[in-house]
């Protein structure tokens, strides 16, 4: 391109011959020396004497200014006489190095102008990317990353303004540019699993392949898509495969197993953890105990477990042997247990068992008076949802009342950090079929996060509906917020209800 802009004033027919002879003309010259230089020369006067300064140059003859013609061939020389050939006929050759420049030079300058616009249309598109990503051809193969991480951006965004839809294209789009994108991967599968599982399960279970060094962090997600959804088949088969895989601590995994095999009302689960050969005795002797609870002798397990534990067992232990007995029937000699271990047991675990003990004792004066004293010493969001928790395992609606009224005088119950307490208290309020309670907190719930949260409307029409039609696989997603312990609570009173019924 240099050397075209030096050829002024334009001419397009000088222009047009330029990038012609640049290569006819030095083929006819080529194929001149290869014959020896013999015969006529390709591009002198055949009427002149070929002899050097004497000679026309015919190849220029025709250009309007016959000086550029030296672009193409050098040999050309201004003398007194006019425009001539510096070399005899004989010495005449080609200058293939001119035609490479000229046409590589225009070729990188081309190349470079196209790969700034496409630069520039990139990065005004938003993607993150260097300017060698796109000039430099071995980098084009990383592409596909920079696409993922754009769309990955992209969604983030979506997510954080609410546009749900937007955000799955385009985190669907990140994942499936670059399969490696773990970050995708597992906010996709995260968005998906609001919905029906099959898609997030499908992702879940390839990122644990994948990325084997986020397992534990996958595991933990999925586990809890699986229990929001009442999926106890696959969540058991998960819990078992991560024993395997984390032996200790092996709480979360246990619990997810014991809860899972009793939902099912089959011992497969723990019997099957049983023979994995990295588990502690404790682990295995629990395990064994609830097998032999779920295979038709509760009442033996009961016995075994209404012996006060060693000092060197575990809180989960101590927390597995007083929830037994207090579902069990023998709640009265767990509040003995729960005086024996004293701060053995973590504070939170101690109150939610001390209220369902004596629940089930039927000690409803005590329950009340505990409680109300809990919640005037205690402000803390976790006492209202370890309350919630424990009234949808056993209603009780004048405790009910005296939860939500002093909850609704806490500095924190229009704000983000009281939504999960709002959010028990909500499923609590509905099970014990107290609307008006329900409509207050799902108002609150909205003023705290600043966002409609519709699927609250179908989550107030769900616990007020027929209790027959009811399934917590199909409500407890809409309510991502809820805790741990309340979704535990919801299916263990979803799996009582379906053995109350014909």
């Amino acid at each position: 391109m240099a050397g075209v802009a030096a050829m002024s004033p334009f001419s397009m027919h000088d222009f047009t011959r330029f990038w012609w002879e640049l290569v006819a003309l030095n083929l006819r010259k080529a194929r001149f020396r290869a014959r020896g230089a013999r015969g006529r020369s390709p591009c002198q006067a055949p009427s002149d004497s070929g002899r050097a300064m004497e000679t026309h140059c015919e190849a220029c003859a025709l250009w309007n200014k016959p000086e550029r013609f030296r672009r193409v061939c050098p040999l050309l020389t201004a003398t007194p006489d006019g425009w001539r050939c510096s070399v005899n006929a004989a010495d005449v050759r080609p200058f293939w190095g001119r035609t490479l420049a000229y046409y590589g030079g225009t070729a990188v300058a081309f190349y470079v102008l196209a790969s700034l616009a496409a630069f520039g249309v990139l990065r005004q598109a938003g993607y993150n990317l260097r300017y060698v990503d796109v000039a430099w051809p071995p980098s084009w193969r990383h592409f596909d990353e920079i696409r993922s991480r754009h769309f990955f951006a992209e969604g983030k965004i979506a997510l954080a303004e609410n546009r749900i839809n937007e955000a799955s294209l385009t985190l669907s789009l990140a994942y499936e540019y670059d399969p490696t994108n773990y970050e995708a991967g597992f906010a996709l599968a995260q968005l998906r699993q609001t919905g029906p599982t099959a898609y997030s399960d499908r992702i879940y279970a390839r990122l644990m392949v994948s990325h084997p060094e986020q397992a534990t962090n996958t595991a933990r997600a999925w586990a809890q898509a699986l229990l929001w959804h009442g999926d106890f088949t696959q969540l058991s088969r998960l819990a078992v495969a991560r024993l395997r895989q984390e032996p200790a601590p092996a709480t979360p995994w246990l619990h997810a197993l014991i809860f899972s095999s009793r939902r099912l009302h089959d011992p497969a689960g723990v019997i099957a953890a049983q023979a994995l050969t990295n588990l502690s005795n404790e682990t295995r002797a629990l395990l064994r105990l609830e097998a032999m609870a779920l295979d038709g002798d509760p009442a033996g397990t009961t016995r075994i477990l209404s012996a006060a534990l060693t000092d060197n067992a575990s809180a989960y232990a101590r927390y597995y042997q007083l929830n037994y007995l207090i579902h069990a029937g023998a709640a009265k000699r767990a509040l003995e247990l729960l005086t024996v271990y004293g701060a053995k047991l973590p504070p939170d675990e101690r109150v939610g068992l001390s209220l369902d003990a004596l629940a089930k004792l039927g000690e409803n004066v005590e329950r009340r008076r505990q409680a109300t004293a809990l919640l005037a010493a205690n402000p803390r969001p976790q006492i209202y949802e370890i309350l919630a928790t424990h009234l949808i395992h056993f209603p009780d609606p004048e405790l009910l009342r005296v939860a939500a009224e002093r909850l609704a005088t806490m500095p924190w119950a229009d704000a983000p950090e009281g939504v999960p307490a709002n959010a028990a208290l909500l499923c609590a309020a509905g099970l014990s079929r107290e609307p008006a309670l329900v409509a207050t907190t799902r108002m609150r719930m909205r003023r705290a996060t600043h966002a409609p949260l519709k699927a609250l409307d179908w989550a107030e029409d769900f616990l007020a509906g027929p209790e027959a039609r009811k399934r917590m696989g199909n409500f407890v997603p809409a309510l991502p917020m809820l805790p741990l312990d309340t979704v535990y609570a919801l299916f263990a009173q979803d799996d009582a209800r379906k053995r109350r019924q014909p």
